[in-house]
């Protein structure tokens, strides 16, 4: 017998990831490519987005959704390989958040989230990490990764009425 998958909010509460502004909106309006009532920006952009210290705080502990951060450096080779498999992984997984972080110019945040190693990517869910990997993937196997850590057991919607639930 499984467990219940828990109903995926008729609101979300996501952080614009130009201007850090919080807002309220329907599930469906956030996978559509809803703009930032403040800035304009997308808030579900196609690629993924820059993450800073400022901006952490907003976007990985107040927004609703799964968030993968790629914590990387701009001279390192595997590194710009990930870049290219992560882009490649926000345009199938459109019903995740995708950031990356520069290393190099966001040491207190690396330092207190103990990222050892680039590139690394973290799963966080309202700010609790869920999964974290270091080194290099193909895209298979991080779209594999990712289905593994999703959601701790929600339901989530990826368009229309495609549902992915978490693989037990």
């Amino acid at each position: 017998m499984s467990a219940t998958p828990a109903p995926t909010p008729a609101l979300m509460h996501i952080a614009c990831p130009r201007c850090g502004k919080l807002r309220d909106l329907p599930h469906r309006d956030w996978l559509s490519g809803a703009n930032c009532n403040w800035c304009g920006g997308e808030l579900h952009p196609l690629t993924p987005f820059e993450l800073n210290t400022a901006g952490y705080a907003a976007q990985v502990n107040h927004s609703d959704g799964m968030i993968v951060v790629h914590f990387a450096e701009r001279n390192c080779t595997p590194c710009i390989f990930m870049d290219a498999v992560f882009e490649q992984a926000a345009r199938h997984r459109r019903d995740l958040r995708f950031a990356i972080c520069h290393v190099e110019d966001e040491a207190a945040l690396v330092t207190q989230l103990r990222i050892r190693n680039a590139p690394t990517l973290v799963c966080f869910d309202r700010g609790r990490e869920l999964a974290r990997i270091s080194g290099t993937l193909s895209l298979g196997q991080l779209l594999d990764w990712l289905d593994r850590h999703q959601y701790a057991g929600s339901v989530v919607p990826t368009s229309g009425n495609d549902v992915r639930h978490r693989r037990s």
